[in-house]
């Protein structure tokens, strides 16, 4: 009777045993199972924050791209627009010569000549037309001679002298006023006819009732040749110089200058 017993406690310890054991293995596979969830939930996360990282990633190459497409866009509008703003230039320079040409006037204006034949385009209106003259230099006294068939368009009588105006067309507005310093006081009552200009730095004076040629610093006629001169009178302290054959002694800037006789340099 006691194995009996003995037996009956021995099976239900056992029993008791394996069921205990079932239920460590059960509470086991729900630590793993629990492991393995929060597991797969951290790497899902961790995969959303890395798309989100990668989709932030995307956006900033994205914003790099456009702003370097609106930098290069700025900076081909900016050559655009001086490739543009050159080429209107030149079409502006280039407009008036184009314009000219083919609105050039059918007259002549201020200092245009021309020749006398048929056909022969005239002044513009408001200008006359003048004979051309060459000024020639004889005995210190310069005369006024006309080139036969030289017509030239001037605007005489503004008071300014301009191209083609001389003090042989039109003295009104080209003659300076005349030096009298030299004048010995007497009356022109000489034959002669009055002469236009003296040659360089020369002045012209009446002298005992008659023009005359005349150095400003002596006041007498001289044999210098003076058509180097530039018009003034020496005023500087040195002597006068001695200058070489084929050269002339210049009045120049108020003082004196030997310069070649032919070149005036």
């Amino acid at each position: 009777m006691k194995k009996i017993f003995l037996i009956v406690v021995m099976t239900v310890f056992l029993s008791v045993s394996c069921d205990e054991d079932k239920k460590v293995v059960g509470n086991d596979d729900n630590v793993v199972d629990d492991k393995d969830f929060v597991d797969s939930q951290y790497e899902e996360e961790n995969m959303d924050d890395m798309d989100d990282m990668d989709d932030k990633d995307d956006m900033d190459n994205q914003d790099e791209v456009d702003n370097q497409d609106e930098v290069d866009n700025e900076v081909i509008d900016e050559v655009n627009d001086e490739v543009a703003d050159e080429t209107s230039d030149e079409v502006e320079d280039a407009e008036p010569d184009e314009v000219n040409d083919a609105d050039a006037p059918d007259c002549l204006g201020v200092g245009e000549t021309t020749g006398v034949y048929p056909g022969a385009k005239e002044c513009c209106e408001g200008l006359q037309s003048s004979t051309t003259y060459e000024l020639n230099y004889t005995d210190k006294i310069g005369m006024c001679e006309p080139l036969v068939g030289g017509v030239v368009c001037i605007d005489c009588g503004n008071k300014v002298c301009e191209d083609g105006e001389d003090i042989c067309n039109c003295p009104d507005d080209c003659q300076e006023p005349r030096d009298e310093r030299c004048d010995d006081g007497s009356t022109d009552m000489c034959d002669m006819i009055p002469p236009v200009d003296c040659e360089g730095s020369d002045i012209l004076a009446i002298i005992t009732s008659c023009w005359s040629c005349v150095d400003p610093l002596s006041c007498v006629e001289t044999e210098r040749k003076a058509h180097c001169d530039d018009g003034t009178v020496p005023s500087c302290k040195m002597p006068v110089p001695e200058c070489k054959t084929g050269e002339v002694l210049a009045y120049i800037a108020n003082c004196y200058q030997c310069l070649d006789e032919k070149t005036c340099k």
